[in-house]
């Protein structure tokens, strides 16, 4: 090859660099609710092993959904565990899993949620008798939102978490439930595995004379 030829090859092979490092990076996607609702349809008695697995699993696995299935991005990965700004899952050969505590801790995750913006959002919470066998969770929690559960009235939002998966329909039967089937919006779980169980858990929670339920839409502009 002439030095010429060399020449004009390098300055291409620079401009084509040059090209690629200033192309615009496509738009971030918006979280995707109904992507959440997927994941958890299909892992909703199941494990993943591409996240750990817990005896309490419930955070867990909303985590799971909002990640893996709405696209939700990691924040601040593998920085101080314990901050509840961080929320992120990690794995290698050397050290296993690890997790920040917003990830797999119910009440870590409902800080996270406040306090990440834009985070989430809440709409609200109900706790007396009427307001757990009303059928509909506010107008805002749609697909993907999260749902916190006290169940003893300490006013913390740390005894459970769930996916709203569906807007309306009966909830399914299953044997450990205390009522009938009640007809509004549904909620899969972990750690006691349910699929499309009624909003409040009104069928199962002996302890409903105590549960507040604290609703949160997650901002579709989370990536």
């Amino acid at each position: 090859m002439s030095k010429s030829h060399g020449k004009r090859a390098l300055v291409l092979a620079l401009s084509t660099i040059v090209m690629i490092g200033v192309v615009p990076a496509s738009p971030a996607l918006a979280y995707d609710g109904q992507g959440a609702s997927n994941y958890a349809e299909y892992w909703w008695n199941q494990r993943n092993s591409n996240y750990p697995s817990y005896s309490q699993d419930c955070a867990n696995f909303v985590s799971q959904a909002l990640h893996s299935g709405g696209g939700f991005s990691y924040v601040n990965r593998l920085a101080y565990a314990q901050d509840d700004h961080n929320w992120w899952a990690w794995w290698s050969l050397r050290t296993g899993f690890r997790v920040s505590n917003s990830f797999v801790r119910v009440q870590n995750l409902y800080n996270f949620l406040l306090w990440h913006y834009p985070g989430g959002y809440p709409y609200g919470s109900a706790h007396t008798f009427e307001e757990q066998v009303y059928p509909y969770t506010p107008d805002a929690i749609v697909g993907g939102d999260v749902l916190f559960y006290d169940f003893d009235g300490t006013g913390l939002a740390n005894g459970h978490a769930a996916l709203q998966v569906t807007t309306i329909d009966w909830e399914d039967w299953s044997p450990d439930m205390r009522n009938g089937q009640l007809y509004g919006n549904l909620v899969n779980t972990h750690t006691t595995d349910r699929h499309h169980a009624f909003w409040s858990l009104f069928s199962y929670n002996s302890r409903w004379p105590t549960t507040t339920v604290y609703f949160m839409h997650i901002a579709e502009s989370n990536t």
